[in-house]
C-alpha cells in the first residue's frame, strides 16, 4: 500500500510552508526552546501533543517549515493492529486539538493557517464519506432505497467529469508519489475503524490514554480478525453486483453502468483491504538501511578496510573486491564511522556470497557497549534510507499490483520460503572461489573447479562411482583430506575438507590460496 505518510510529508506538508504552518508531526523536528516556553510547554489535553503544540507555536507568531530533503529516518508500524492504533490516536488527537485551540475562531492564526489546520481536521472525516460511498449502491441494489436520486444522463453530465478530473488533477499534483486510486484504497482500509472514534471525539468522549505505537516486526496472531469487516463488505458488494446485473441486456446494462462501476470499484478496494490486513510475511526483525561508508573488520590481529552495503540494528553487510578468509567460529570486531559518529561492536559471521562482481559478508551483531550502540543508531537513522523508492512506477498500475498480490499469495508457498543461509549451497561461511588447477585422487587426474575452505569441487573426464568418504586430494603438494564425497554435477564431485585447521598452518597451503586471489 502506498505510504500516505510519505505523501503527506513530501507533498502536502511542503505545500503548507506557503502559510508558514507546516504541521508538526512529532518525529525529526527542531523547535526553538523559547517558542515551547512561550506557549506553556507541551499540551496534555490531547493524545497528539505534537500537532497541538505546532498550532500553538504558530498562534504566537512563529512559522514552521517542512524540508524537501529527508534529514533523518524513522520507523513505521509493520502490522495492521499497530497501524490502526496509531491512526486512531492521530484522528482523535487532531479532532480534540481542533476544538482545544479554537482553530476557526483563533484570531492569532492567519486565514491560510486556519485553512491548513482545517484541512487536517476534515481529512479524518473522509473515512465516514468513504463508508457512505460503499453502502450507497449496496443499499440501493439490495433494498431499492435511493440514497442519491439521479438518472443516468444527470450522472454522466455532473458526476463523470468531476470524477475523472479529480483523478487527473491528483496525478498531476501529487508528484508521482500516489494516485487517486491509492487514496481510495487507503480510505477503504481505515474507514470501518476510524469513523466511530472520530464521532466519539467530536461529541466530547475523549481518548485519555496515550497508546505507544508498536513498531517491531513481530506478527499478530489475531491479524485475520481485523479483516472481518472487509470480508463482510466484500460479500455484500459481490452479491449486489450479481443481483443488479442478473437478467439485464443491452441498454439496461448501459443505464446501470454507473452503479456497476461503483460496485466493482468497491470490490477492488476491499480486496486490497483484505490483503493489507493479512500482510506479507516479514523475515527481518529490523529494517535495513542502504549505506556506503568505510568500515574496519578485525579478527585475530588481521585488519581489513571494506565498504558497507547496508546496516540495521541487528546486523551489517559489507563488501570486498577480493575473497577474504574469516574464521566463522570466532567473533569479528567491526568499527564503522559516518559523519561525526563512530561505533564498535562484535559480530558473528553468518553469510558469504559473491554478488554483483563483489564479495558480500553478512554479520549478526552480538555484543555492544551502550555508548557505541547510541552512536550506531545515529549512523543508521541520521539520513535517508536509499532502499526506499522515491517515486511510484507509472507503468505499474493498481491492477498490476492486485494481480501480483493474488499470484504471490495463492502460489501455495512456492518460492516464498525463508532461506536458511547457513544450510544453503547458495551461501556459506566461506567464499566459494572458482579455480582452475590440476589435482589427483587415488592416482586419478582431475580438474579442481571450486574451492571454499570447507569443500572443494573436482571434475573428472569420466563418471566415477567408487569414491569413499575418506579420500586424499593432492594439489601442488598440498594434501586435502575429505570426510564426505557427493555428486556435484556432470562428472563433478564435492569433497568436504576435514583438515582445514592443520592446512591453515602450512605455508604451501597459504601460498596456493593466495594464488587464487584469497586474502588469508
Amino acid at each position: 500500500m502506498t505510504n500516505e505518510q510519505d505523501f503527506f510529508s513530501r507533498e502536502i506538508n511542503v505545500l503548507n510552508n506557503s502559510s508558514g504552518s507546516a504541521v508538526y508531526t512529532g518525529s525529526n523536528t527542531l523547535i526553538l526552546r523559547k517558542a515551547i516556553d512561550e506557549v506553556g510547554g507541551f499540551p496534555t489535553d490531547t493524545v497528539t501533543e505534537d500537532f497541538e503544540l505546532g498550532v500553538l507555536i504558530n498562534s504566537h507568531g512563529y512559522e514552521s517549515m517542512s524540508t524537501l530533503e529527508p534529514m533523518a529516518s524513522g520507523l513505521t508500524p509493520t502490522d495492521f493492529r499497530s497501524m490502526l492504533n496509531q491512526r486512531t490516536r492521530w484522528a482523535r488527537g487532531v479532532v480534540r486539538s481542533f476544538y482545544n485551540v479554537h482553530i476557526l475562531t483563533n484570531k492569532n492564526l492567519t486565514l491560510p493557517q486556519r485553512l491548513t489546520f482545517l484541512n487536517s481536521y476534515l481529512y479524518w472525516w473522509s473515512f465516514l464519506r468513504r463508508l457512505l460511498y460503499i453502502f450507497a449502491p449496496v443499499i440501493f441494489v439490495l433494498s431499492g432505497i435511493k440514497v442519491v436520486d439521479a438518472n443516468f444522463w444527470l450522472l454522466m453530465f455532473l458526476w463523470a467529469p468531476a470524477y475523472f478530473l479529480l483523478h487527473h488533477s491528483l496525478s498531476v499534483a501529487s508528484g508521482n508519489i500516489r494516485t487517486e486510486r491509492w487514496g481510495e484504497i487507503q480510505e477503504t482500509v481505515l474507514a470501518p475503524y476510524l469513523f466511530i472514534p472520530v464521532l466519539l471525539e467530536t461529541i466530547g468522549i475523549k481518548e485519555k490514554k496515550f497508546k505507544v505505537t508498536n513498531k517491531d516486526s513481530s506478527s499478530n496472531k489475531f491479524q485475520l480478525l481485523y479483516a472481518l469487516p472487509y470480508i463482510l463488505l466484500w460479500i455484500l458488494v459481490f452479491v449486489s453486483i450479481i443481483k443488479f446485473n442478473y437478467g439485464k441486456f443491452g441498454s439496461e446494462i448501459m443505464y446501470g453502468s454507473v452503479i456497476t462501476f461503483w460496485l466493482l470499484t468497491h470490490l477492488f478496494n476491499l480486496t486490497f483491504a483484505i490483503f493489507i490486513c493479512i500482510r506479507r510475511p516479514i523475515y527481518r526483525k529490523f529494517e535495513r538501511f542502504k549505506l556506503n561508508t568505510e568500515c574496519l573488520i578485525k579478527q585475530k590481529g588481521r585488519k581489513f578496510k571494506l565498504k558497507t552495503n547496508d546496516v540495521s540494528e541487528s546486523g551489517i553487510s559489507v563488501r570486498s573486491n577480493h575473497p577474504i578468509y574469516l574464521d566463522p567460529n570466532l567473533l569479528v570486531t567491526v568499527v564503522i564511522g559516518r559523519k561525526q559518529y563512530q561505533a564498535k561492536f562484535k559480530c558473528d559471521l553468518i553469510r558469504v556470497a559473491f554478488e554483483n562482481n563483489t564479495w558480500t559478508y553478512a554479520f549478526k551483531i552480538v555484543k555492544f557497549k551502550k555508548k557505541s550502540f547510541n552512536e550506531y543508531l545515529q549512523i543508521i537513522y541520521d539520513g535517508f534510507n536509499n532502499y526506499l523508492t522515491t517515486e511510484r512506477d507509472q507503468w505499474l498500475t493498481a491492477w498490476d499490483v492486485l494481480l501480483i498480490n493474488i499470484s504471490k499469495r495463492f502460489s501455495f508457498g512456492k518460492g516464498s520460503k525463508k532461506i536458511n543461509h547457513q544450510n544453503s549451497d547458495s551461501a556459506d561461511f566461506y567464499p566459494n572461489v572458482s579455480v582452475d588447477e590440476s589435482a589427483e585422487v587415488n592416482h586419478v587426474s582431475a580438474k579442481m573447479t571450486n574451492f571454499s575452505f570447507d569443500f572443494l569441487v573436482l571434475k573428472f573426464e569420466d563418471s566415477i562411482d567408487d569414491f569413499k568418504d575418506h579420500e586424499r586430494i593432492i594439489c601442488h603438494d598440498v594434501i586435502f583430506k575429505s570426510n564426505h564425497v557427493s555428486k556435484y554435477g556432470v562428472n563433478s564431485y564435492r569433497f568436504d575438507i576435514s583438515n582445514l585447521k592443520k592446512l591453515s598452518k602450512q605455508n604451501h597451503f597459504k601460498e596456493l590460496i593466495r594464488k587464487w586471489g584469497i586474502v588469508f
